[in-house]
């Protein structure tokens, strides 16, 4: 399984900034580790793949033009005429993926967590005057405080064709600020392989 690809935006009062760091390190972790153990409650047995290993310089190369060879048929692969949940799409990523199976990997694992979350700043600010409005006696609807997008893609390592894929998103509501921890984290993959096919191992 190549490291989780994560991608989140955290909104502030003042603005917006890309999470990072540990931040980001501690939510890559935690995805990758829930999606593993997901795939071995089905039977697989599931191998991460490091990037940033700098004792296999080559192993973290061929991991680099797996992702980039995923990250060039994403556009394909969730195009609205064949992006229904949990279906097989026909989309070959070609011999960057192949060149896993010759390390003993059946299939490749990619997954993407992409959205933002708004500070506890950014919440309040805008609960305040709508707080006065209902007072008031008006109505005054909400933004969601954090929106999540989570995909997974399994693409066997001998012929670089995609087997299976699906996503699932979430919006999150209230004042309470969401930090995608351990359990935010474990809904959406929940989610994500409900429809998991069980005779796919």
């Amino acid at each position: 399984m190549l490291p989780a690809d994560v991608s989140v935006v955290r909104v502030t009062y003042g603005g917006q900034e890309t999470l990072e760091g540990k931040e980001e390190l501690e939510v890559e972790v935690d995805l990758a580790r829930l999606v593993a153990e997901t795939l071995a409650q089905r039977g697989f047995e599931v191998r991460a793949v490091s990037v940033t290993a700098s004792e296999s310089p080559a192993l973290r190369f061929q991991a680099e033009q797996i992702q980039s060879a995923y990250d060039g048929v994403r556009g394909v692969i969730w195009a609205p005429s064949t992006a229904a949940n949990g279906t097989v799409r026909r989309c070959d990523l070609g011999p960057a993926v192949r060149s896993l199976a010759s390390r003993g990997a059946d299939a490749v694992v990619f997954v993407r967590l992409s959205g933002f979350m708004r500070s506890g700043g950014s919440i309040a600010g805008e609960a305040a005057p709508k707080i006065l409005i209902m007072v008031a006696g008006g109505v005054a609807a909400q933004n969601p405080i954090a929106h999540a997008e989570l995909e997974a893609a399994l693409v066997d390592a001998a012929t670089g064709e995609l087997l299976w894929a699906n996503r699932t998103s979430r919006d999150y509501w209230g004042y309470i600020p969401v930090d995608y921890d351990e359990r935010d984290l474990a809904k959406l993959v929940d989610e994500l392989f409900e429809p998991f096919p069980e005779n796919m191992q």
